[in-house]
């Protein structure tokens, strides 16, 4: 059966389904790797469709080729699952390829998802490149994304950091509330 027709006929099977089973996710993963982008986006969903499986696509991101990353980190950028947000952040820190980093920094400020806690935890450990991708990031989150954290806080944690990436003024007044 060729790729496509085996993920029309997987995603009519997900719609009833509450999980895929080894099989399948056996097929998947080399789908990741195809050469047709359409593919490894429709193989990624499949296995992100499948709370079970997620953790099997965030697995492979690392070791796929640079297209794939870049097709796998858009979808991932719509998780609502924790482990995903830590996956993308480590793929950013671990990168040396610009456009994916770019890529994934767009992805991490747009998402819905309140990746703030895990962006202040990565900043423990940042190294100069990565905590300018990170600051890059909180530059471009808006600010209800970010403000609302920062104000639970007496003093503002990295506070270095937060002025580099939304200026003096956005901390005098997280400070003044």
């Amino acid at each position: 059966m060729k790729p496509l027709d085996y993920l029309d006929q997987l995603d009519s099977y997900l719609l009833y389904a509450p999980s895929l089973d080894e099989a399948d996710v056996e097929k998947l993963i080399p789908m990741l790797r195809h050469h047709q982008p359409i593919i490894v986006a429709r193989a990624g969903q499949c296995l992100m469709n499948s709370d079970a499986h997620l953790d099997v696509l965030l697995k492979a991101l690392p070791t796929l080729p640079l297209v794939a990353q870049k097709i796998i980190s858009l979808l991932i950028t719509s998780s609502d699952k924790s482990p995903a947000f830590v996956t993308l952040l480590a793929l950013l820190r671990d990168t040396k390829n610009g456009e994916l980093a770019n890529l994934v920094i767009d992805g991490l400020c747009k998402t819905p998802y309140p990746i703030f806690p895990l962006l202040l935890e990565s900043l423990y450990s940042a190294t100069a490149v990565f905590r300018g991708r990170l600051r890059e990031v909180v530059t471009r989150m808006s600010a209800a994304n970010v403000f609302p954290f920062l104000a639970i806080f007496p003093v503002i944690p990295y506070e270095a950091f937060f002025r580099e990436a939304l200026g003096d003024e956005a901390i005098e007044h997280i400070y003044q509330k």
